[in-house]
């Protein structure tokens, strides 16, 4: 079913309505953000491995606490750039389908 889901994907960046012209936004963007994320989560990962590796050979100190500050921020970005890119696909995925991302208060639910 690939076929199916890039038939979708090439449908979510052609049609835009006009309100959201000049937003600047195409399937690039989110595949970006998931890549990004997906990198976070490897070089994590990587150093968490390496983290258990220095435990094991008694190397403490300020390397142990710079490994764990690392994990800690690639854990971060990974999230962040992992929801960044769910938000930007929901964008143009509503974009697709030509309706507005939120209601007004008197509109129909």
């Amino acid at each position: 079913h690939f076929g199916s889901g890039y038939g979708v994907l090439a449908k979510m960046a052609s049609d835009f309505s006009n309100s959201y012209d000049s937003f600047g936004f195409s399937t690039a963007g989110f595949v970006t953000d998931y890549m990004i994320g997906l990198v976070s989560i490897i070089c994590g990962s990587v150093t968490y491995c390496l983290l258990k590796k220095f435990k094991q050979t008694k190397v403490g100190g300020i390397t142990e606490k710079l490994y764990i500050t690392f994990c800690l921020f690639t854990s971060a970005a990974a999230m962040s750039f992992f929801f960044g890119g769910l938000g930007h696909m929901l964008i143009a995925y509503y974009a697709s389908k030509n309706e507005s991302l939120g209601k007004q208060w008197g509109s129909a639910n």
